[in-house]
């Protein structure tokens, strides 16, 4: 139990702290040395932590980093993917117009530097995000749904999606 209580603990002061810092400093970048520095620091608390509940013991200090660091890939995966993915960009770029259908051209002008563009419409079509209707782009409600969570998500940590 010291072991979930320490991780659960250290995982708090990760995500406040990077919180925090997103807050205060707003970047477009995703300052992966900036997450690695806060993610040490908060592993040495929660080793800290479990030693102060359990005692000196290997194996907890193991426990620790194992579970912990799993846990700090996951976060860096989902954090990269809601601030730099290309689709989730779209999606909450489609989600903000006011018509529920947008014209190809005008994401392509705001994309138009973009050679990714066209594979991404073509990708989240087959994931049943968007619909290619003529020469239009259709949010479909699986889409709206991923991209309001995408965007609530970032705005957690002030950060404005761009991919």
């Amino acid at each position: 139990m010291a072991v979930v209580i320490s991780v659960l603990l250290g995982l708090c002061l990760f995500v406040c702290l990077h919180v925090m810092v997103c807050r205060l400093w707003p970047s477009g970048s995703p300052r992966l040395i900036l997450l690695a520095g806060l993610s040490a620091f908060s592993l040495l608390s929660s080793e800290i932590l479990v030693t102060l509940l359990r005692g000196i013991d290997p194996m907890n200090w193991f426990a620790v980093l194992g579970i912990e660091s799993f846990l700090f890939v996951f976060y860096f995966l989902l954090f990269g993917t809601l601030i730099r993915s290309v689709s989730v960009t779209l999606l909450t770029r489609l989600l903000g117009m006011s018509d529920e259908t947008i014209p190809f051209a005008t994401l392509l002008d705001e994309y138009a530097r973009s050679t990714r563009f066209e594979d991404r419409i073509s990708v989240m079509h087959q994931a049943r995000l968007v619909v290619l209707s003529g020469t239009s782009v259709v949010l479909t409600p699986k889409g709206r749904r991923l991209a309001s969570i995408a965007e609530s998500l970032a705005a957690v940590f002030s950060a404005g999606l761009e991919g």
